[in-house]
């Protein structure tokens, strides 16, 4: 029987931020992507838990995103807030959990596209909100 240990977001929070970047230098990018959707759900999660514990939603990002702020101390984390106020780049209509089941290679060109109005790919859109929201969750220096 296996013991699971008990929810360490902030830890795992910097583990999947480390394993997308790995991913990313070795440009798998639907591995990085995934991972990086993952941080950034760990680290809403933390700061969640350092605001209210024992209250950290079952939710998944593209869900957790738009209600997170409820749940946070704005002083606390008044630019956490503001990010996640902003545009979601791990909307439920473009980034799922379940993508961990897709076929390889099957995500790529959604992953590079570059949606109307934007500069930039959702992934490097994604990969710069994950960076903002551990940094300022306190995650990263």
């Amino acid at each position: 029987m296996v013991t699971r240990s008990k929810e360490c977001f902030d830890s795992a929070a910097k583990r999947h931020w480390g394993n997308a970047e790995v991913m990313d230098k070795a440009t798998r990018i639907a591995a990085a992507d995934h991972h990086f959707g993952i941080a950034a759900e760990c680290a809403i999660k933390y700061a969640i838990a350092q605001t209210n514990p024992g209250s950290v939603p079952k939710k998944h990002l593209n869900v957790l995103w738009g209600s997170a702020t409820q749940l946070l101390d704005p002083g606390a984390f008044s630019e956490l807030c503001a990010t996640l106020k902003g545009d979601n780049p791990f909307d439920m209509q473009i980034w799922l959990i379940d993508d961990r089941y897709a076929e390889t290679g099957a995500l790529e060109a959604d992953i590079k596209t570059v949606d109307n109005g934007q500069t930039t790919s959702r992934y490097d859109r994604r990969r710069q909100a994950t960076l903002g929201i551990l940094l300022h969750a306190g995650l990263l220096p």
